[in-house]
């Protein structure tokens, strides 16, 4: 599943009852959500799911000169297991990844020296509302480059569903017998009549049962 970096825009259904139901995040490099902050470039060789991966020189003191990641906003909240993808390749043999999340800010190094092509773990981490995967080329041991190409985020835990959207009660045009005066004289109460989240009360759109049009001395217009 690969999801925009922005996991607000999916609806989660009803439907789910546990987190196997829900299948992993996965963010690419290519993903508008990544972002190159100094030194990553883009790295033409063939990265996860055939798409291009980025990479950076080093290895670089500390500070480094090199800082990309992915900055996730929305995702549902749980205990997450978090991975990198990697192919094969004399890369950082102590690659650092920086973790931003409920937890607080935790900094790992795993291997990327000639490992095998595909996913490894880099740790179990609490999400809630957002993450923030980032990565250096700091580094001490062998290897020539660090590569940022994907990450990928599966849900442990039961997953939290979206609430049922807010039904709002409809009101029908043929109840309003003069639209330009009742409008003026709801406009005019700053919201007596109307629920103040609804901004276009016009042709029927709806209204808040829990603040009646008689409460605002609009009736004698319907």
């Amino acid at each position: 599943m690969m999801l925009k970096c922005v996991a607000g825009g999916i609806i989660f259904s009803a439907g789910l009852t546990s987190a196997q139901a829900l299948p992993p995040f996965t963010f690419d490099g290519e993903d508008p959500c990544f972002r190159v902050a100094s030194g990553f470039a883009l790295d033409k060789s063939v990265g996860f799911l055939g798409s291009f991966k980025f990479s950076a020189t080093g290895p670089s003191t500390n500070p480094p000169t090199a800082v990309g990641g992915w900055d996730i906003d929305t995702i549902p909240d749980g205990e997450y297991a978090i991975d990198f993808y990697c192919d094969t390749g004399n890369y950082a043999s102590d690659a650092e990844y920086i973790v931003e999340s409920v937890d607080g800010l935790r900094t790992l190094t795993r291997s990327q020296n000639y490992v095998s092509v595909g996913w490894h773990t880099l740790g179990t981490f609490n999400i809630k509302g957002a993450v923030r995967f980032t990565q250096t080329n700091h580094w001490s041991g062998t290897g020539t480059k660090v590569i940022a190409d994907a990450m990928r985020s599966t849900l442990l835990t039961e997953p939290t569903l979206l609430p049922p959207e807010e039904t709002v009660p409809q009101l029908p045009p043929t109840e309003v017998k003069n639209w330009a005066e009742y409008w003026r004289c709801c406009h005019s109460k700053r919201g007596s009549c109307f629920n103040r989240k609804i901004t276009l009360f016009t042709f029927g759109r709806g209204y808040d049962s829990s603040e009646p049009a008689a409460a605002g001395n609009c009736t004698p217009w319907m």
